[in-house]
């Protein structure tokens, strides 16, 4: 089963990021950046029955399960921008973790803080060309 292709990922992930309002509307640097984070609890906004059907948890710290739905994300969206290069249409960068004590995200259940900073990680953000 290939999770990506099966369950439509990448349109569903390219509808979430141009769903994202940019403020300012219209700004210099274009449209603004999501976090796998962001990516994961806007997704199961979106499409509630496909992050149903994949079945992992959104992510963050103290979730007990390595495999998160925003770790397999950030992994899988990587892997096909580096296959396709500019002609994918998201486009990935690093946020540094240099001085980032904690962050912490408003998801379904409450805040979900990510595991990325106590680890070392810096953060996979991405966007829509």
């Amino acid at each position: 089963m290939n999770i990506w292709e099966d369950h439509g990922l990448e349109d569903k992930v390219v509808q979430v990021l141009k769903s994202v309002p940019a403020n300012p509307t219209g700004h210099e640097f274009g449209r603004p950046y999501l976090s796998s984070y962001q990516l994961a609890i806007a997704l199961n906004r979106q499409f509630r029955a496909t992050v149903e059907a994949i079945g992992k948890p959104l992510g963050g710290a103290g979730t007990g399960q390595q495999d998160s739905l925003a770790q397999y994300l950030a992994m899988a969206l990587r892997r096909e921008i580096k296959k396709r290069g500019p002609s994918h249409p998201v486009e990935c960068a690093y946020l540094s973790n240099h001085h980032v004590k904690d962050m912490i995200f408003g998801g379904p259940a409450g805040p979900m803080r990510s595991s990325l900073p106590e680890g070392g990680f810096d953060m996979t953000i991405f966007r829509v060309r």
